[in-house]
């Protein structure tokens, strides 16, 4: 087919404001309108290999997410799932971060506009409503664990034996070098002021641990709850962030 047929194509399904650029052999810039939040073009590759084309971001999508994400929250918990449902929906498919739609029967206009909806589906994981993305705080926390503390096997939602009743739960249990370390997720009001009842009762019960309290955003929180965590808790800290991560994971394993 034709360049200027494929071109035709394009505006008649998706829009007027698009052009193509020849770059190399059987290569082209498909330009949009369509943006990332920052202001910059999603980028749309239609290429021709081995007598096929097939329309590509040649990676470039989730290289742009890893400016405003870190790059492992695309690869489990909720935001994995809304891209491998987006994928799914729209025939992309995924190699090494190139995001791939192979163009079935000559259908140009169909597949850029599949594609651009799955593109823009994609990045829409970066307005991940407030709710929604508390989810991902406590995925985070348990992935970070998980995966950080493999060898001392995590326990989640952990319980003392004497509480039989199952009335006090702790977001995570750790035995390091022969120390108990209760962890606790704390994403709103209600999850610090139940760390707080919970370090409170396990002091009367003689509990030996030590105690650590990770925040979503602390500025959420009511300055009275974080008050009364500050004085029952050992350590704490303001997020886990990439650099905390760090932390914790030291002053956790440098305890003697």
């Amino acid at each position: 087919m034709k360049i200027e047929t494929v071109l035709k194509e394009f505006k008649e399904k998706v829009c007027e404001q698009i052009s193509i650029e020849s770059e190399g052999l059987n290569r082209y810039i498909v330009n949009t309108p369509f943006k990332f939040d920052d202001g910059d073009h999603l980028v749309i590759v239609l290429k021709n290999e081995n007598n096929k084309w097939a329309l590509t971001d040649e990676a470039h999508t989730f290289m742009h997410l890893s400016y405003m994400l870190d790059v492992k929250d695309l690869e489990y918990g909720t935001r994995k799932s809304i891209i491998d449902d987006t994928l799914k929906m729209f025939s992309v498919f995924e190699i090494d971060g190139e995001l791939k739609l192979q163009i079935p029967n000559d259908e140009f206009g169909n597949a850029l506009y599949s594609y651009i909806q799955a593109l823009l589906k994609i990045t829409d994981i970066t307005y991940l409503s407030r709710e929604r993305a508390k989810s991902t705080f406590i995925e985070d926390f348990r992935h970070y664990f998980t995966k950080r503390f493999e060898q001392y096997k995590p326990e989640f939602e952990w319980t003392p034996e004497k509480d039989i009743q199952k009335k006090y739960v702790v977001d995570c249990k750790l035995e390091v070098n022969g120390k108990i370390y209760l962890v606790f997720a704390l994403q709103n009001d209600l999850s610090v002021a139940r760390a707080t009842i919970d370090l409170l009762t396990f002091e009367k019960w003689n509990l030996k641990f030590n105690s650590i309290g990770i925040y979503e955003e602390p500025k959420t929180i009511q300055d009275d709850l974080k008050d009364k965590l500050t004085d029952v808790v050992v350590k704490q800290y303001t997020s886990l962030s990439e650099d905390n991560e760090d932390r914790i994971y030291n002053y956790i394993t440098s305890q003697i």
